[in-house]
């Protein structure tokens, strides 16, 4: 089958192309001017058009809410895809003084009703290049989780580390995806210094910058927003998706849900932990309880968690987690 968004037919595509997925919400504007054909609205396959930029959904809705805030287009879901329409600047005042929906309206309302009580609902603005790492952390963690190990390991003190690749038999290609990811933690000022070394031996030689963001990404940010990703392409038709949301649970007991999904009037929620994960069992089993949630769509996930479903949550390592939140949607429906 033809892709209908293939670079040989939109030079938005082609120029985009050449900057492997690293462009802004600006770019992604180009591209729908562009598969609009001028019009300032219709309908977009956005999971076709993901393919074909080579970047995940979670980017293109990051895209898609940056342009929304900003009053440039507005969108809704439709059967075929995504209507998006291009604001003019009158109808740009009018959006933007209309009074839109809550989009976790559901996810809101379905807490309360269990005495959960919400505060302010958080926005995020995810960084283009920070989601990308994210996911190419989670996608190859088996490969990466040498250099991660090390990395984690020197949070608290900051110290200076060498990595070699030499010392643990790595391939050239497990070497380049090592390199890949540290050149793009240096290239988010996450890394205060960074050496890579050839010969005689090949290492890597660096240090954790001293910033919130850093400490942040780098303990656990990463892997949030790896699930997240991971369950957004797999999404299918609207949906409600809030992340980090502080609750007020029955007995005046503090908690933060790292994702909720509503998809076709269910309820998923997704923890993530990088630390040891098997003390947050008995505590998070008792909040799916409060959720009205099963393990069929409840998941603690975490890079060592060995697949077990016997309690009100299921816990999966990253490589079963995506075909486990796939199972669910499908049953679910």
């Amino acid at each position: 089958m033809e892709n209908v968004y293939s670079s040989e037919k939109f030079m938005s595509m082609s120029s985009l192309d050449k900057l492997g997925g690293d462009f802004s919400a600006l770019g992604f504007l180009w591209v729908l001017h562009d598969v609009l054909g001028g019009k300032s609205e219709g309908v977009v396959d956005l999971k076709s058009l993901a393919s074909s930029l080579g970047v995940s959904m979670a980017e293109v809705y990051g895209y898609i809410g940056v342009l929304e805030d900003s009053f440039v287009i507005a969108t809704h879901a439709e059967r075929e895809g995504r209507r998006v329409r291009i604001l003019t600047e009158a109808s740009r005042s009018q959006e933007a003084v209309s009074t839109k929906p809550d989009t976790v309206n559901f996810i809101t309302d379905y807490l309360t009703q269990r005495g959960i009580i919400p505060k302010a609902v958080p926005k995020h603005e995810d960084n283009p290049l920070k989601l990308k790492t994210a996911i190419n952390l989670g996608d190859n963690f088996a490969t990466l989780r040498g250099f991660y190990s090390v990395l984690k390991s020197t949070l608290n003190d900051r110290r200076e580390f060498t990595y070699s690749m030499n010392d643990d038999n790595i391939p050239p290609a497990d070497g380049t995806r090592i390199t890949s990811l540290a050149n793009a933690l240096h290239n988010m000022g996450m890394l205060s210094a960074y050496e890579y070394k050839k010969s005689p031996r090949r290492t890597i030689t660096a240090k954790i910058a001293d910033t919130p963001d850093a400490h942040r990404f780098i303990s656990g940010e990463w892997l949030e927003l790896w699930t997240y990703s991971r369950t957004v392409s797999d999404l299918a038709g609207p949906y409600e998706c809030v992340r980090n949301l502080s609750v007020m649970l029955p007995g005046d007991e503090p908690f933060e849900f790292d994702l909720l999904i509503c998809s076709g009037g269910n309820l998923f929620w997704v923890e993530a932990k990088t630390a040891k994960y098997s003390s947050y069992i008995t505590k998070y089993s008792r909040i799916a309880g409060l959720l009205g949630r099963s393990p069929a769509n409840a998941f603690l996930v975490a890079p060592d968690a060995a697949k077990d479903s016997s309690q009100s949550i299921t816990c999966c390592n990253l490589e079963d987690f995506p075909g486990l939140f796939r199972e669910s949607l499908m049953t679910s429906r």
